[in-house]
């Protein structure tokens, strides 16, 4: 099949470009405001620990928390 390895070569062009985040690192954003909610909420649904910190409009912080992130 032509595309046997897609998985594998995207991988490595992300490493290349220094794209790549790994899942063992710890992951955090200071801004979550309207794009880095959405941000913040996709690397979750790919399993990532993610770390955020607090902000003066709790919805989109609590809205993480629910979703498995970590507030520091």
């Amino acid at each position: 099949m032509k595309f046997k390895n897609l998985r594998a070569e995207f991988k490595v062009f992300l490493i290349n470009k220094g794209l790549y985040i790994e899942k063992t690192a710890n992951n955090g954003f200071i801004g979550t405001g309207i794009m880095g909610t959405g941000m913040v909420h996709n690397l979750l649904l790919n399993e990532y620990d993610v770390n955020i910190l607090a902000h003066k409009n709790r919805a989109p912080i609590d809205r993480l928390v629910s979703s498995g992130a970590k507030e520091l």
